[in-house]
């Protein structure tokens, strides 16, 4: 079985590169090898990210699914790109393990857009200053507004009677016991398409909106459980 691992968007990425590091140091730890893949214009792939677009993001995870039985494992909007994937009735994927994911693309943007809004405050710059006709900056990233506007009518409760996994297991992290309403959302249209679905709780800060020092250990390991599904 191979396992790949998709990474956020934008600072999250940067964010949680330690939980990226440590949760391949824990699959290599049991003998497994999990490949982090960049898309275009990011980490270490070729292109631009100003040219990133849904479709070019999906064509870069099909150039990694060439094999059966693989455990797909997605951090945030990385969650909601390997859903996407197997919306497309990709039968190779087994385990879809789908971390935070950002349930309404609208609610994300918009909370892009605050973000943005606040370091353009603090620093000075005028809005006018990151936008023209066809991109916008988000955290620093040039942002093609073809983009913005695909995942601003993104809503994966759409989506997800088209999945093809066969176990797919929905992540919450966070500080709060309550499962989150998207996410029991998500949970309940999932189960329409019968597969092995189950919901875990980690008790951990959102590590994707800064960079803390904590143990990720118990996230890893139930991570590694749910791809042995």
């Amino acid at each position: 079985m191979k396992y790949l691992y998709l990474f956020p968007l934008f600072d999250e990425r940067k964010c949680a590169h330690r939980f990226s590091y440590c949760l391949k140091k824990a699959f290599k730890k049991n003998g497994l090898t999990l490949r982090r893949c960049d898309y275009q214009g990011t980490g270490e792939a070729n292109g631009n990210f100003s040219d990133v677009t849904l479709k070019s993001l999906q064509e870069d995870i099909n150039s990694w699914v060439v094999e059966e039985n693989i455990s797909l494992i997605g951090l945030r909007f990385g969650a909601d790109l390997a859903l996407l994937h197997c919306a497309k009735n990709n039968k190779k994927i087994k385990n879809l393990i789908l971390l935070q994911p950002i349930v309404n693309g609208s609610e994300y943007i918009d909370y892009l857009y605050r973000k943005q809004h606040l370091k353009n405050l603090m620093t000075g710059k005028p809005k006018a200053a990151f936008h023209n006709k066809n991109y916008q900056n988000i955290e620093g990233y040039k942002t093609n507004l073809n983009l913005i506007n695909q995942i601003n009518k993104l809503n994966l409760l759409k989506i997800s009677g088209n999945c093809s996994a066969k176990n797919i297991c929905i992540f919450q992290i966070s500080n709060y016991k309550r499962i989150n309403p998207s996410i029991n959302a998500l949970a309940h249209s999932l189960k329409i398409i019968k597969c092995n679905m189950k919901i875990q709780q980690v008790k951990l800060p959102a590590f994707w909106e800064r960079i803390p020092v904590i143990d990720y250990g118990e996230l890893t390991k139930k991570i590694l459980e749910a791809c042995s599904d």
